[in-house]
């Protein structure tokens, strides 16, 4: 079957029209297209696989940064947060949030969801 798609304000949402054999979506958006299409199951309408590759993984990943300005009046405490958000148990609670892939390999270990089908596939992608 191929997927047609389309991102709205709503979410991910797809249509069994127009040639779409695949894509590349992030994690994030598993939520979103199995919310908005309950008729389309994983496994059978749709599924998730490695990004093909030659010899090397490249993955098209983007990001997020922390810093502290110069100008900042609360440094102290604005690298306190930094560390927390950036610590095990910070980025674990970040992830249970919102299902984004961890930054911490050992974060992902720990979750069973990033060590079964489908998430594994992205986690091995990183």
């Amino acid at each position: 079957m191929w997927l047609g798609y389309s991102y709205s304000g709503g979410g991910l949402e797809c249509s069994a029209t127009g040639p779409k054999p695949w894509t590349v979506l992030g994690s994030w958006t598993l939520s979103d297209f199995e919310k908005n299409n309950p008729n389309f199951k994983l496994g059978e309408d749709f599924g998730i696989a490695p990004l093909p590759m030659a010899k090397q993984h490249v993955v098209p990943n983007g990001g997020w940064a922390l810093g502290i300005s110069s100008k900042a009046q609360f440094p102290k405490e604005a690298w306190e947060f930094i560390k927390y958000v950036s610590s095990f148990v910070g980025i674990k609670k970040y992830v249970k949030e919102t299902g984004d892939i961890p930054a911490r390999s050992s974060v992902s270990m720990d979750l069973p969801e990033f060590n079964q089908y489908p998430k594994n596939i992205f986690f091995q992608q990183v």
